[in-house]
């Protein structure tokens, strides 16, 4: 019966999968305190992730009217809006925790995704901005900041924000596949160069590996065909969601 290590265990037993767990652990919980927002916010992050998302909203909502600054409760409120396709709401959630916490990266980044998602691209880029001033070295806000310029069509802003991205985290494999297209898309940089820069790249992160597959010797074709395949980078590029994967989105710290 002790509140704090019954709401405590609810998430755990959520990241191990245990969902049946983890929804009786947070429902003993309000049987505990039936007014804790806590308890109630840890039953709304819990039916989220089983996909009802009607009941989550109401279970936030109501924590959220219990404890109407907590940054984890507008969050989680929002990411069920955003399942919902409800972008406007969810990005009017978190304008107003932005407001009462503006030390909040975390705040500011599920902001950039939802305005992100909704095609403002211009007030994703102030919200990951200012996320930027209170974690200039976190290369997730910089890789966000890029794909959004890229979709705006400002190629070389982008390169420069992927530059950045690896600047803070050497080994992060999107910010070099996003910089790649960027700067082959955009001719900014010779083919050669550019070549050579990833091969680099490559052979310093995963030296154990052929980085030259195909300088070897050739193999015979199967009927003399040969068959050619297109890549688009729109499907392949991470957004920090908090923690999910989008198609052609920024991600979120």
């Amino acid at each position: 019966d002790f509140l704090e290590a019954v709401i405590n265990r609810t998430p755990a037993l959520r990241l191990l999968g245990r969902v049946e767990e983890a929804e009786a652990s947070a429902r003993h919980a309000l049987e505990l305190a039936p007014s804790s927002p806590l308890a109630m916010g840890a039953l709304g992050s819990v039916l989220r992730e089983q996909g009802r998302l009607t009941d989550a909203e109401q279970a936030l909502r109501q924590a959220l009217a219990a404890d109407p600054l907590s940054p984890e409760l507008s969050i989680n409120l929002a990411l069920v809006l955003q399942k919902q396709g409800r972008l406007d709401d969810g990005v009017a959630v978190l304008a107003a925790a932005t407001a009462q916490h503006r030390d909040r990266g975390d705040l500011f980044s599920q902001l950039g995704q939802l305005q992100f998602l909704a095609g403002r691209y211009l007030e994703a880029m102030e919200a990951y901005r200012r996320q930027a001033t209170l974690q200039p070295r976190l290369a997730e806000v910089h890789y966000n900041m890029a794909v959004v310029l890229k979709e705006m069509g400002l190629l070389e802003a982008s390169a420069a924000a992927y530059q950045q991205a690896l600047h803070c985290q050497p080994d992060h494999e999107n910010a070099l596949h996003g910089l790649g297209y960027t700067l082959n898309f955009g001719q900014l940089e010779p083919m050669p160069r550019l070549a050579a820069r990833l091969r680099a790249w490559s052979r310093r992160h995963y030296p154990a590996e052929d980085a030259t597959p195909f300088e070897g010797r050739r193999q015979p074709l199967a009927g003399g065909k040969v068959r050619i395949g297109f890549v688009s980078d729109r499907k392949s590029t991470r957004l920090n969601s908090s923690h999910e994967w989008i198609s052609r989105m920024p991600s979120s710290a």
